[in-house]
């Protein structure tokens, strides 16, 4: 065993322990906030955020700026300045400045939070484009590193190191375009389609003998299309809320009225959407699906 060290300041990096005492020692930061400015956390991250319906608002969030300046300072946890941005939401955004330390804080359309890009349209079309220029790329890497024809073999390296890029966060960044959704699948079609190539031995155009379509090259691989698998994420995830193995208040999205307690009696009832956008929500393009079957 090491010998004991005492910590001056911070928590020992790589403890397991640590991420707990720095919750704890945040954990009080939403109360020094004034009323109408709520805030989401995770570790270190931190997101002030208040409706805007009209002009004099910002200074609500003005002053909720300044409470975490204030408690930062006491906390001895400086801010990073150049880290600091601002994203406005809306069809009618209202594009007011704020200040952090007497300096303006940088207004941006699209921002990194927590592994998503995030748009002032909420239409996750950036992320998407990041994502799978990303996956492209590794997917070029694995074919040139590997020269094996075995589909076992890369069928494997696909699921291990391309379709969790695809797939991460999937709940949330559901793409609500079909432009979008045929981008995605590409990738997956990209991958069969070289490695069927490979296996054959040559470039096949439609017209060859030998050719296979994007759905028969995922039967030949026993893939499941990306699209389809966004489904089966969604309801597991819908699963486990109803569960309670997500730290979610599920009555915030839905509410469930069990009927003989069979699955086939289960009725949701949910906020029904007014908005195009809302239509691709979670909840509605979820739980719809599971009404209509």
């Amino acid at each position: 065993m090491s010998s004991p060290r005492i910590a001056r300041c911070g928590v020992p990096q790589g403890s397991v322990l640590s991420p707990v005492l720095f919750g704890i020692y945040v954990n009080d930061l939403p109360t020094v906030l004034p009323p109408g400015v709520k805030c989401k956390q995770f570790a270190d991250d931190l997101k002030l955020y208040t409706i805007i319906d009209k002009t004099s608002d910002n200074k609500l969030l003005q002053s909720g700026i300044d409470s975490v300046l204030q408690w930062s300072s006491l906390a001895k946890l400086s801010l990073n300045d150049d880290k600091t941005v601002c994203l406005t939401i809306g069809n009618h955004p209202r594009t007011l400045d704020y200040k952090i330390n007497n300096k303006s804080i940088r207004r941006e359309n699209v921002t990194r939070d927590l592994g998503f890009l995030v748009s002032t349209k909420l239409d996750f079309t950036k992320h998407w484009q990041s994502a799978i220029n990303k996956a492209k790329y590794i997917m070029s890497q694995i074919f040139y590193q590997y020269s094996s024809n075995n589909s076992r073999l890369m069928t494997l390296l696909y699921k291990i190191f391309i379709r969790p890029i695809l797939e991460y966060g999937t709940a949330v960044t559901s793409p609500s375009k079909q432009g979008d959704s045929k981008a995605i699948e590409s990738v997956q079609n990209a991958f069969t389609r070289r490695l069927y190539c490979r296996q054959k031995g040559r470039y096949l155009k439609p017209d060859d003998k030998d050719y296979k379509s994007a759905d028969q090259r995922n039967e030949l691989y026993n893939l499941t299309s990306l699209e389809c698998r966004r489904k089966w994420i969604d309801k597991r995830f819908v699963s486990k809320m109803l569960a309670g193995k997500v730290d979610i208040n599920t009555s915030d999205f839905f509410t469930v009225t069990y009927k003989n307690r069979t699955r086939a009696k289960t009725k949701f009832s949910w906020s029904k959407c007014k908005t195009k956008l809302r239509r691709n929500f979670f909840t509605n393009r979820t739980l719809t699906g599971l009404m209509q079957k």
